[in-house]
């Protein structure tokens, strides 16, 4: 049993590269002694950016939460395709470099705008008799994806050289950057994977108010709870 029970609300965590959102929730649970706690949308180890985290009775919003449009900063590389749709897995596709212009860009993403179809990457979070995915793909079993519809609201085109394409996406819930990235290096007649993402927003929660992971490790209980937001007010813009 929690020893805290009446604390509830929200904390918007900016998270590092490297670590998984549970290693995120770990931390909060342990800080707050709390159990009930959880996350709204995964963020890959590779993605750093917004992480909103429910505990107590606020983990009843977390279905309203994870609808709210979300807007990421990604960089894609150009000639490089891995098995889990970013730099940290293996490449198994390789092309030339090929120097593209900015109208040829901005017309394979223009494709992408609008509600889409995405098939899950075989390296994510979805389940499948009770397992996920991504823990199927590493003993070397691939399991049913079945595609999804997502609506992808606006690409913007920030940067781009001859191996590097940098874009900011609005998109609602569900949305895979990865499987985006890859279909738009294919639209481009090369192939690509994530090499870097950052979630800059979710609803009207931005990085502008999250709370940076080092000053995190270095709050107590009560520190945290002052931080958070309370449940009666996690849906007010």
């Amino acid at each position: 049993m929690d020893p805290h029970p009446e604390a509830a609300g929200l904390l918007n965590i900016h998270k590092p590269t490297s670590l998984t959102s549970f290693d995120v929730i770990r931390k909060v649970r342990s800080i707050l002694e709390l159990k009930r706690v959880g996350h709204c949308g995964t963020l890959d180890p590779l993605a750093t950016g917004v992480l909103l985290v429910l505990f107590g009775r606020a983990t009843s919003l977390a279905s309203q939460l994870v609808a709210g449009e979300k807007i990421y900063r990604a960089t894609m590389t150009l000639g490089v395709q891995t098995d889990t749709g970013d730099c940290t897995g293996s490449i198994i596709q390789r092309t030339d470099s090929r120097k593209f212009s900015e109208v040829q860009i901005r017309s394979a993403l223009k494709q992408f705008e609008g509600e889409i179809q995405q098939t899950p990457p075989i390296y994510s979070a979805i389940k499948w008799k009770g397992r996920r995915s991504y823990e199927y793909a590493r003993m070397g079993i691939e399991v049913p994806r079945p595609p999804r519809f997502v609506r992808i609201d606006s690409i913007d085109l920030l940067n781009f050289s001859e191996s590097e394409i940098e874009l900011r996406i609005l998109c609602s819930k569900g949305t895979y950057i990865r499987s985006l990235v890859e279909e738009v290096g294919t639209a481009l007649g090369t192939c690509a994977t994530v090499s870097g993402l950052i979630r800059e927003k979710v609803g009207h929660f931005s990085l502008e108010g999250s709370i940076p992971w080092n000053e995190l490790l270095r709050m107590d209980r009560n520190q945290l709870l002052y931080r958070s937001i309370p449940t009666a007010t996690i849906l007010q813009p």
